[in-house]
């Protein structure tokens, strides 16, 4: 294959904690279905929707960046909001944030994930039906097997059966790349090499992701962690997540 780019992000999952009994295992309600079609979209649907989301948005803004929570508003609309873990990058692994929601906001993330954006513009293959099936069951597939340590909790109470949760996105989309974007294709280089802003891929992710049915208004607190054997990341997450009544949220998210 022609040069290969591993844009490697794992996003650890971001939970909702709905403060009941911790001494049960979370399995439902608020956790939809892995079958479902929910808000409109598939699990796979959602995952691509998500991509859409992290990747349009500059690194000095993006919420995989953001170690508190300030940014976590950016690029939200609708009935579903995004959440995000952390990159690959750095020495962060632990991350603690503070983010107020609207009430009636579904929460859709990945636990980890690892993707592929795919760019002839720096030596990729052109995409091909060859290329998509190279990509998911040869460069995305492997590495995700190797998922390690996965757990969730929402308020205290974990999640179970999340094997049931692992997807590819589906399907394979177009992202708009924009400048200063959280991989530095972008961004000037020495001998003035760097991509334009614009709509590139498609972009393919295989993870674990977890959408959640609207939290109750209150104080929740999300607790996740995950890694991948392959490369040896890890990493940890904890949500302070405040639900209010729309007409209250005026900042988002909150500081």
């Amino acid at each position: 294959m022609k040069q290969q780019r591993m844009f490697s992000i794992v996003f650890a999952t971001l939970l909702l904690l709905f403060a009941i009994s911790p001494a049960k295992a979370v399995s439902g309600p608020q956790v939809v279905p892995p079958s479902a079609v929910a808000y409109g979209k598939s699990y796979p649907g959602w995952s691509a929707a998500w991509l859409q989301w992290a990747l349009s948005i500059p690194a000095a803004t993006n919420p995989i960046l953001d170690t508190t929570g300030v940014n976590a508003g950016n690029g939200q609309s609708g009935n579903v909001w995004f959440l995000a873990g952390t990159s690959g990058a750095g020495e962060v692994h632990h991350v603690d944030r503070k983010v107020t929601i609207p009430e009636d906001t579904a929460l859709f993330f990945p636990i980890v994930n690892y993707f592929w954006l795919n760019l002839p513009e720096l030596g990729d293959p052109v995409w091909s039906v060859t290329q998509e099936a190279w990509v998911r069951e040869d460069f995305l597939k492997p590495h995700v097997d190797t998922a390690k340590g996965l757990d969730i909790e929402i308020d205290g109470q974990s999640v179970r059966n999340l094997q049931r949760y692992r997807f590819q996105s589906n399907p394979a989309i177009k992202v708009n790349i924009p400048m200063g974007d959280i991989f530095g294709i972008t961004l000037p280089k020495p001998d003035g090499y760097g991509l334009t802003p614009g709509l590139y891929g498609p972009v393919v992710a295989d993870g674990y992701w977890v959408l959640l049915k609207p939290p109750s208004i209150g104080r929740h607190t999300i607790h996740f962690k995950g890694g991948f054997a392959a490369d040896g990341f890890s990493l940890e997450v904890t949500y302070h997540i405040t639900v209010k009544p729309k007409s209250n949220v005026r900042l988002l998210p909150h500081s």
